[in-house]
């Protein structure tokens, strides 16, 4: 009994440090956010592996300038190596990532002016089924090329699809509207080149792919999907 009860212990403890490991270590897998909350759920003390565990992360920023309000994943077959204490596997990771206007506004707003159009003042909303709207005031170059003759600082109002890009989401302009003008087609690619991506993930240390998108007036939900396991 007493043998019986000192292996029920020492397996309870590398259990609870497996445990211990995984909530230090999983946040790092993604990067630095203003908060990390981490629960975890069947532990193996032979392969000192996590069935699953589930993440919530405010603030995440997967680069200086862009800012995730919340994330949300579940993560499976996490392993640690009890020696270094680091995790050396994990299996799948799903999460919801939730981006609002706000945050994509200083996100297109802080780029620099590198094409044909500079925008000021962005304001963004997603109106719901995958679209987005945004307004500005835009300089353009090279307008007087196509026929249009527009001072060097106009509002514009454009709308489009959001659409997934591996894993990042961008926008696709039907139209854009200035002075009660509607611009032609190429100032479409101008604008896209500007604000494109509107939402970045690709710069969270795991390989990330966005698999749907829920635009709302508010913020973007995405769905992401890891597409490699760690090595």
């Amino acid at each position: 009994m007493l043998a019986s009860g000192l292996l029920l212990g020492s397996a309870c403890s590398v259990d609870r440090e497996v445990a211990r490991v995984i909530r230090r270590e999983l946040p790092k897998v993604l990067g630095p956010a203003e908060r990390y909350e981490v629960k975890v759920r069947g532990t193996r003390m032979r392969e000192n592996t996590v069935h699953e565990a589930s993440l919530l992360a405010i603030g995440l920023r997967p680069r200086p300038d862009f800012r995730i309000d919340r994330l949300e994943a579940q993560a499976w077959q996490v392993q640690v190596d009890p020696k270094s204490r680091s995790i050396t596997k994990l299996g799948k990771l799903n999460a919801i990532v939730t981006i609002t206007a706000e945050d994509t506004e200083a996100f297109v707003t802080a780029k620099p002016w590198l094409g044909r159009v500079k925008l000021e003042e962005v304001t963004v909303t997603f109106p719901g089924s995958n679209r987005a709207s945004l307004s500005a005031i835009a300089t353009f170059t090279g307008l007087r090329a196509l026929g249009v003759d527009l001072s060097p600082r106009v509002p514009i109002s454009a709308d489009g699809s959001l659409v997934a890009s591996g894993a990042r989401v961008e926008i696709s302009i039907d139209a854009i509207r200035a002075a009660r003008i509607t611009l032609p087609r190429a100032t479409n690619r101008w604008v896209e080149d500007a604000v494109n991506p509107i939402a970045d993930l690709s710069g969270l240390p795991i390989s990330l792919q966005v698999s749907g998108l829920d635009g709302k007036v508010t913020s973007i939900q995405a769905n992401i999907r890891q597409r490699d396991a760690l090595p």
